[in-house]
């Protein structure tokens, strides 16, 4: 039980941290026409992704392109911020699981803490999301919503990955 409960929130803690470190990726990048596969960088397929669509397949507009980069920046200290947060509980839960002795105490309070650095970080993803759709046309909306469901189709259709070998 004890293993699931520490799987579980190890991965919530790596979705957390990736998708943070995905919007400070993202808000770092900018726009520009002189990035490697598109105005927005690495290609469509890896923008956006924190947002649960990909920016670079809605077709943006230059205008559309600086106000989502500006609302990225807007919200990039606060990411990192964030992110240093939930590291630094991480590592505080991991300081506590592997103590010499077990506190139970010391265990509930540190994985207390990554849950709400987690919880926050939830929250400014879903404003910066929300702030990005106002962006959008209805149409570009509609498209990010098609895409975001052919994600989640993607992911269910890889299976149950491997377990990890036993140390």
């Amino acid at each position: 039980m004890k293993n699931v409960f520490k799987r579980m929130a190890v991965g919530v803690a790596a979705l957390g941290l990736a998708a943070t470190f995905g919007l400070t990726a993202l808000a770092q990048q900018g726009p520009g026409p002189d990035r490697q596969g598109g105005p927005w960088g690495r290609g469509p397929r890896a923008q956006g992704l924190a947002l649960g669509f990909a920016l670079g397949q809605l077709d943006l507009t230059a205008a559309q392109r600086e106000q989502v980069h500006a609302i990225l920046q807007q919200h990039r200290d606060e990411s990192r911020v964030l992110a240093k947060q939930a590291r630094a509980a991480r590592e505080a839960l991991d300081q506590a699981v592997e103590a010499p002795t077990i506190d139970e105490g010391a265990i509930k309070a540190a994985t207390a803490n990554m849950a709400e650095a987690h919880a926050q970080m939830a929250l400014l993803r879903a404003r910066v999301r929300a702030d990005v759709l106002q962006v959008l046309t209805p149409e570009q909306r509609e498209k990010a919503e098609a895409l975001k469901a052919q994600m989640r189709e993607r992911t269910k259709t890889r299976g149950p990955r491997a377990a990890p070998p036993p140390q």
